[in-house]
C-alpha cells in the first residue's frame, strides 16, 4: 500500500459487448467523480488490475434515464462508446432500473442522448450522430486501401475498405495512422473487406486502447455509413468483427446498431488513494 494512500472498496459488474468489455460501476451516489487517469488506467490493466477495455460510470441525469461516462483504459475519457451504451444498459437491468414505456432507456454521454431499446433479449441502440462526412482527407494514409473515409459518429473513424484484411497488421497500421498529426484528437482506424452483398468484416484499432479491439459500436456504425454511402445503398447490412456479429438497419435517415449483451461476472475490489 502506497504511503499515506487510503483504501476504496466498491462493487463492480463486468460486461462483454460482443468482445468489447467493461467495467460497470454504480455512480449514482457520485463517489467516483474526483478519480484521477491513473486510477482507471490501474483498474483496466489486465496484470495489476481487472482488465477491461474500459469504465463505464453510470450516474444520475436530469435529462434522461441515466447518464453514461466512458474512460478508456489508458484513463483518458471518451466522447460516446456504442458498444458501452448496450453494455451501461445491461447493467442498468442489473441494478433495477426501470426501463421507460417498459421497453427502452435513454442515455447521457459526453456528447448527446442515446435511446436504447430491449427487443428478444438484444438491445436496439440509435446512433444518432455521423457528423465531418470527409472533412479530412486520409485516402493517401494507407496505400492498400480500394476506398477510404473519414467520419465522427460520436468519435472520429478513419476507414479503409481492402481486399484482405488477414493480412492487415491492425496494431502497427492503426498506431501509425492514428498519430497522424492531421487528427487534432486522435482518430479510431478501421480497416473493412467485403464478404458478400450487404456483409462485411470489420477489426478496429481504438484510440485510448492503442490496440486493436474485438469490436467497437461507434466503429461499426461509421463503417455502415461508409459503405452505404459507396454503394448508394442503405440496405441491412450484416457487420462481423472478431467479438461477434452486428446488424444494421436504417430508418428515417438514423442507424441503428443491434446486438447483444453478457454479464461475465460481478466482484469486489478496491482502490488505493492518495
Amino acid at each position: 500500500m502506497l504511503t499515506g494512500a487510503k483504501q476504496f472498496n466498491f462493487s463492480f459488474s463486468k460486461f462483454d459487448a460482443t468482445g468489447n468489455d467493461f467495467i460497470c460501476i454504480d455512480n449514482r451516489q457520485n463517489a467516483f467523480a474526483n478519480f484521477g487517469p491513473e486510477v482507471w488506467a490501474k483498474l483496466c490493466h489486465r496484470r495489476h488490475g481487472v482488465g477491461a477495455d474500459g469504465v463505464l460510470l453510470l450516474s444520475a441525469s436530469s435529462k434522461a434515464t441515466f447518464r453514461m461516462s466512458i474512460i478508456n483504459a489508458d484513463g483518458t475519457e471518451a466522447e460516446m462508446c456504442g458498444n458501452g451504451l448496450r453494455a451501461v444498459s445491461g447493467y442498468a437491468r442489473q441494478l433495477g432500473i426501470e426501463l421507460e414505456n417498459n421497453s427502452f432507456y435513454m442515455i447521457e454521454t459526453m456528447n448527446s442522448i442515446y435511446k436504447a431499446e430491449l427487443i428478444d433479449g438484444m438491445w436496439r441502440i440509435e446512433m444518432s450522430e455521423d457528423r465531418d462526412w470527409n472533412s479530412i482527407k486520409v485516402d493517401d494514409l494507407f496505400a492498400k486501401a480500394s476506398q477510404a473515409f473519414y467520419l465522427n459518429t460520436g468519435v472520429p473513424h478513419t476507414l479503409f475498405q481492402v481486399s484482405d484484411l488477414s493480412k492487415i497488421d491492425v496494431d502497427r497500421e492503426g498506431l501509425k495512422i492514428s498519430s497522424n498529426k492531421r487528427f487534432e484528437n486522435g482518430s479510431n482506424i478501421n480497416f473493412f473487406q467485403e464478404l458478400g452483398k450487404n456483409m462485411l468484416q470489420l477489426r478496429t484499432f481504438e484510440r485510448g486502447v492503442d490496440g486493436e479491439t474485438y469490436s467497437c459500436g461507434t466503429g461499426v456504425a461509421a463503417c455502415a455509413w461508409s459503405y452505404a454511402r459507396s454503394k448508394n445503398d442503405f440496405s441491412p447490412l450484416l457487420i462481423t468483427t472478431k467479438g461477434g456479429q452486428f446488424r444494421v438497419e436504417w430508418k428515417n435517415q438514423k442507424l441503428y446498431l443491434i446486438a447483444g449483451v453478457t454479464n461475465t461476472f460481478c466482484g469486489t475490489t478496491q482502490l488505493e488513494i492518495e
